[in-house]
């Protein structure tokens, strides 16, 4: 298993190196012996709360070989694994905590718009932004209509410069005439077929724009939009092959404000790291991505 979690290490290497470099270490089992299992497995950890959950979590960050995206309501994680892993050489540690929860803010901006420059990838960050779900009859049509919608207007918003407060209010009606000159002249007649009957006044068009307002809600507050801004430099590329850390922390209300956009950024980082993996010699990111998510429910 260890050659398939991680290709581009020699049998020689996993000899000689620490076995947490291709496995994962999870405790002693009979007669004190450790017991490993295969680093790309999924693991869940279910259990009360004071039952060191974060620590166990923390302890597989620190061991980690690779780039490390980790979730979590309070600033525990952060504190516990970015001086170590920076220590052992791995890549620098990044803070993505819009709502300032534990008294630090954010130390990094990623630009969200700066990605939907063509309509796939729109169309993929409106999906993660909407966070839809496979659904049946009317629902299911709104929400389709809902995210192709919300994708043209993300890439209208891209390629005028616009930012995403005025994407949210394109979704209210105001000063949308910009997203659609833009779409006009990009030369997709579907997609600016879409966004127009969107803005039109009756209350099929005003049932999708309302699944769109409802994923950009955040958008309306300056504090959360700015972790988001134009002009960003997170890179996700570096940060997963220099094998960074990125803690995203939010308070734990499992229907924030925040949750599509939490939603958003982990998603899109995920993509890239598969993307990135599939463009290499194995075929896959080596070291991988972990994603310790702590409070995963929340």
């Amino acid at each position: 298993s260890g050659g398939r979690a991680r290709p581009c290490l020699s049998y020689r290497a996993r000899l000689t190196r620490p076995t947490t470099e291709y496995a994962v270490r999870l405790g002693r089992a009979q007669y004190w012996r450790c017991a490993f299992a295969a680093l790309e497995l999924q693991t869940l950890i279910l259990a009360p709360p004071r039952t060191d959950k974060t620590g166990q979590l923390a302890d597989r960050v620190m061991s980690h070989p690779g780039p490390a995206l980790t979730t979590s309501t309070r600033r525990d994680m952060d504190r516990l694994t970015s001086a170590l892993r920076e220590a052992c050489g791995l890549g620098p540690s990044y803070r993505f905590n819009p709502e300032g929860v534990g008294g630090e803010n954010s130390d990094m901006v990623f630009d969200l718009l700066a990605v939907c420059t063509d309509e796939l990838m729109a169309y993929r960050m409106a999906d993660w932004l909407a966070g839809s779900t496979p659904g049946y009859g009317d629902l299911a049509w709104f929400e389709e209509q809902g995210t192709m919608g919300m994708s043209g207007l993300l890439m209208a918003a891209a390629r005028t410069g616009a930012d995403l407060a005025e994407v949210y209010r394109w979704a209210q009606r105001r000063g949308h005439e910009r997203a659609l000159e833009a779409l006009a002249a990009h030369g997709n007649e579907e997609l600016y077929a879409v966004v127009r009957s969107l803005m039109e006044e009756n209350r099929t068009a005003a049932s999708v724009r309302s699944t769109i307002a409802r994923a950009l809600k955040w958008a309306a507050i300056p504090q959360l939009a700015a972790a988001v801004a134009r002009g960003g430099t997170f890179d996700v590329d570096r940060f997963l092959t220099a094998g960074g850390t990125l803690h995203m922390i939010a308070s734990g209300d499992a229907s924030s404000v925040i949750t599509p956009l939490f939603r958003a950024l982990a998603s899109y980082v995920h993509h890239r790291a598969g993307l990135l993996g599939s463009r290499s010699p194995a075929g896959r990111l080596d070291p991988p991505l972990l994603m310790a998510m702590d409070e995963a429910a929340q």
